[in-house]
């Protein structure tokens, strides 16, 4: 004798349930996958959030670094000058392209303009339209 499968039709929550049961292993997959995804995701988002904040940070202190160039006595200018030229001068001559290196450029263009060094002004402001 062959037995028959009962006719009795399976609810909604039991085809769901059957379901699961017969592929649970490729469901855990990609739970795993999925975690995975999200813990680098915020790894990610982490860096380049820290990263902005660097640079956002080194540009503010850039600008303030070229005002007390700016406002510093006579007496005081050469130093003020040496050590804001210490600081821009690598990031601006860095062969990176970011808004780092943008605002560096610029300030140190604002920073010849003043000097009345124009072709140094002229090419950190060319390489800026460049970038």
């Amino acid at each position: 004798m062959t037995q028959h499968k009962s006719d009795k039709k399976l609810t909604f929550a039991e085809k769901v349930a059957e379901s699961i049961s017969k592929n649970r292993i490729a469901l855990w997959i990609i739970l795993i996958v999925l975690v995975v995804l999200t813990v680098v995701f915020a790894v990610v988002d982490k860096n380049i959030k820290d990263t902005n904040n660097m640079y956002s940070n080194k540009a503010v202190e850039l600008q303030k670094e070229f005002q007390d160039w700016f406002s510093a006595q006579e007496e005081d200018k050469e130093a003020a000058e040496k050590a804001f030229l210490e600081n821009v001068n690598p990031i601006a001559d860095s062969e990176k392209t970011s808004i780092l290196v943008e605002k560096a450029l610029f300030i140190r263009g604002q920073f010849y303009m003043q000097k009345e060094e124009w072709s140094n002004a002229d090419a950190d402001f060319s390489r800026i339209a460049e970038i």
